[in-house]
């Protein structure tokens, strides 16, 4: 009799328990999968699953924590901040929250924000590797960076030295801006068939960047050409870029001369493709059309080098028609010390001969 009545009642225990136990199968399933799918690059799917998720457990922290991620990935950065408000509300001491704070104000260029925010949580939990990382990640981060050149230009027909400067600025996590200026000694005929004509005396840029990192961008580009003797070129140049996956990029522009005299245009597109560590290999068609010269194309293959402490090697060669040229150039950012850096580009065009050196240094700021 006792030995039924144990069966019985582990049966009624069982029976008790099986709804719950059951609920939280398919729950930690979906989480495994869902962050298994973000770690491969599937936002999308993983925060289908991460709401799935939330459709069964509404106060899931695993899935809150799995949403607010993605929505940094994708930069959506405003749907981030909702749900770590969301957290933070119902624990104010949420280590987890209080990283996702830090982490939206470093992607907007908010670098004394980002640093308080993860100092806090170091505080607390002195071996937090996120916040630790987080932490580094302010000292390489930074807002502004103005570039000071100068350069020497010498083919066949002679020599022209320019200088300029130039400025770009972060306004948040998707919008950028950039002004330069440069002047030429000499308004030398260059050996450039896709754009056939005398160095301007003087040159202005302005351009505007979107983009959402990892994903894609837009990109405006005018420029004012001055020259002595011939009327001022205007330019504009619309860019686009689009991430197909972890590995590929594809990207196009197409740029339009106007003004008196002027209506030189240049189409370009390309891919770049990651390699191993932070090598990458990027090829580019252009294909060009001057009112004198005719239609001309180029082929470009870049090889490019970057790393954390914002070092840069480019190496690349390049071979045209309408005439014939080859050419081969290369561009190197070497950091010195945390807030500046020197620059180097070299280049050598077989037509005419020509020869370019330009030496910069860049200095970065918050």
């Amino acid at each position: 009799m006792m030995s039924a009545m144990r069966v019985a009642f582990a049966a009624l225990l069982v029976s008790c328990a099986c709804p719950m136990a059951l609920a939280q199968v398919p729950i930690q399933s979906q989480l495994e999968r869902a962050t298994t799918l973000e770690q491969s690059g599937d936002f999308d799917a993983a925060e289908n699953l991460y709401k799935q998720v939330l459709e069964l457990d509404s106060v899931s922290r695993p899935a809150l924590l799995g949403l607010a991620r993605v929505a940094r990935a994708q930069y959506r950065l405003h749907d981030a901040r909702t749900i770590y408000d969301q957290m933070l509300q119902r624990d104010p001491q949420d280590i987890d929250a209080q990283n996702g704070m830090a982490w939206i104000a470093l992607a907007n260029y908010q670098t004394d924000t980002a640093r308080n925010g993860f100092n806090a949580v170091l505080a607390r939990e002195p071996a937090n590797a996120e916040a630790a990382a987080g932490l580094a990640g302010t000292d390489a981060t930074h807002r502004f960076h103005m570039d000071v050149v100068g350069s020497r230009v010498h083919n066949e027909t002679g020599s022209a030295w320019g200088g300029g400067v130039s400025l770009k600025a972060a306004l948040d996590a998707r919008n950028s801006f950039e002004l330069g200026l440069h002047h030429n000694s000499r308004e030398l005929l260059v050996a450039n068939q896709l754009d056939p004509s005398r160095l301007p005396s003087n040159v202005l840029r302005l351009g505007y960047r979107w983009q959402v990192p990892g994903d894609y961008g837009l990109g405006l580009v005018y420029e004012n050409r001055d020259r002595k003797d011939s009327p001022t070129e205007q330019r504009l140049e619309l860019s686009v870029s689009k991430q197909l996956n972890q590995r590929w990029e594809v990207f196009g522009a197409v740029r339009k001369s106007f003004g008196p005299g002027w209506g030189n245009r240049l189409v370009q597109a390309g891919a770049t493709v990651s390699l191993v560590g932070p090598w990458a290999l990027t090829t580019t068609l252009y294909s060009g059309y001057t009112p004198d010269f005719g239609h001309s194309h180029a082929v470009v293959a870049d090889l490019f080098y970057r790393n954390n402490a914002g070092a840069m090697l480019v190496l690349g060669a390049s071979h045209g028609t309408n005439p014939n040229f080859n050419d081969v150039h290369g561009r190197a950012v070497i950091p010195v010390g945390r807030n500046n850096a020197l620059l180097v580009t070299a280049r050598y065009n077989s037509f005419k001969r020509e020869s370019e050196l330009e030496l910069g240094w860049r200095l970065y700021w918050k």
